[in-house]
């Protein structure tokens, strides 16, 4: 099943010395349904670490439209998104991985909104992501992962 899968980036968040370490939200076509799955881990207490089942700010929307999801993040101040082909996507499995988010609590050091991203995409079918050893922070991530980049104030949301 061919699929589309997304990254937003919201980045002047999660400020450090030298500028901002960026924060990231995911998403992806539910080819089955015409629809999008969306969400993140927002983490807002800006704590390093939330103990599972904490309050790790994690959310999900299901929506009928590309221009839905979008609005979802531009709502939660996401400012750019880049998004890939799936060629052998699975939807079931990426939101089975998304749903695991909400009570694994959240730690800055290995399991952030970077790292909730990755796995959701990983579980979705995306192949070749960037490490996060190489890149451990959100920016730097969005920046090297390969998908056609787009502003979330752009006229143009086609595919």
């Amino acid at each position: 099943m061919t699929g589309v899968a997304f990254v937003f980036c919201r980045a002047e968040d999660a400020p450090l010395p030298f500028g901002y370490a960026g924060h990231l939200g995911w998403g992806f076509f539910l080819p089955d349904s015409e629809g999008f799955y969306c969400g993140s881990t927002e983490n807002p207490s800006g704590a390093p670490d939330v103990l599972p089942s904490g309050d790790n700010g994690w959310w999900e929307e299901r929506v009928g439209s590309l221009a839905e999801m979008l609005a979802a993040m531009q709502a939660r101040d996401y400012d750019s998104y880049k998004f890939e082909g799936v060629a052998d996507a699975h939807p079931e499995e990426a939101i089975s991985m998304a749903k695991s988010m909400e009570a694994r609590g959240y730690s800055v050091a290995a399991d952030s909104s970077l790292d909730h991203t990755r796995e959701v995409l990983e579980a979705y079918g995306v192949k070749n992501l960037p490490s996060t050893d190489e890149y451990p922070f959100p920016n730097s991530w969005f920046a090297i992962f390969d998908g056609e980049l787009r502003g979330l104030d752009s006229a143009e949301h086609k595919l």
